[in-house]
């Protein structure tokens, strides 16, 4: 009995020291450069072979087993290297790893966004966008998939200093009509930037989304500002409404009634739009 005993106790503080090694070993394996470094070229490939567009990462640094942030993200055109048409300096983001273990459903506790910077542009009105080698590869090779199943809900979603540009390459940029003064507004030249964006994600999946948006603000090149935004959307397979609708500008602050939309299917959004109007209730 005394030996049962022995290898019993022996076995349990096996288990034991496993339990307390396994994750250490996981964290320190994480935590170093070489790992991290070989993770940042696989994220990049990866990125690279969904978009169809190169993806560099500056930096990984995986914080176990909840944190991951990145850093120094670049989206190039395929087309012109030269051409970066989406930087972003740093996302960070915590997620809830043990619920998704116990019930498969991903619960992200904040994701953070900081110095995004987008930079759309085309070579002459009506010529294709410099993204849309992109648009083209998220379609994929056009066979019909059974979409993958996913639920998500997002604690926070920060974006932080935020810049967003259109340009037509071929069309001069318009002038101000008096010295000191701002230019009109140029549709061939749109320029957005102080974007900061504050929301709640409860529910994000195939069939239901929801994004509640507490904040949102951004400033353009012809002096137009939005001061604040706050809206609850949420949209399924029968339609989409908007609640709480609010705009602050400087001198004038609007509040809309419920905005509703239906369809039969999101498919059909287009097809609803042409046969009635969006409706204020």
């Amino acid at each position: 009995l005394s030996h049962a005993w022995t290898a019993f106790r022996a076995v349990v503080s096996v288990l034991l020291l496993l339990v307390v090694l396994l994750p250490a070993g996981v964290y320190t394996a994480l935590s170093t450069p070489v790992v991290q470094n070989k993770l940042r070229g696989l994220a990049s490939r990866e990125l690279s072979a969904l978009t169809g567009a190169p993806v560099t990462i500056g930096a990984v640094n995986i914080h176990p087993f909840s944190r991951l942030e990145l850093a120094g993200i670049a989206l190039v055109n395929p087309v012109e290297p030269s051409d970066t048409m989406l930087a972003v300096r740093q996302v960070s983001a915590r997620f809830e790893l043990y619920h998704f273990l116990r019930t498969g459903r991903i619960i992200v506790d904040y994701a953070l966004l900081e110095g995004i910077d987008a930079r759309l542009s085309r070579p002459a009105p009506g010529a294709p966008l410099n993204i849309a080698p992109v648009i083209e590869a998220l379609k994929g090779d056009g066979k019909k998939k059974e979409p993958a199943r996913f639920d998500l809900r997002i604690s926070n979603v920060a974006v932080l200093d935020g810049r967003l540009t259109y340009d037509v390459l071929s069309v001069p940029p318009r002038e101000a009509p008096e010295p000191e003064t701002l230019p009109a507004f140029d549709p061939s030249h749109i320029s957005v930037r102080d974007i900061e964006l504050n929301a709640y994600v409860p529910r994000l999946s195939n069939d239901n989304y929801r994004v509640d948006i507490a904040h949102m603000s951004f400033a353009e090149a012809s002096g137009f500002e939005l001061k604040s935004l706050k809206a609850k959307l949420s949209a399924n397979q029968s339609g989409a409404k908007a609640e709480g609708l609010s705009i602050r500008l400087p001198f004038t602050s609007l509040t809309f009634a419920p905005v509703q939309i239906e369809w039969t299917a999101f498919g059909k959004i287009a097809e609803a739009l042409d046969r009635r109007p969006i409706e204020l209730s």
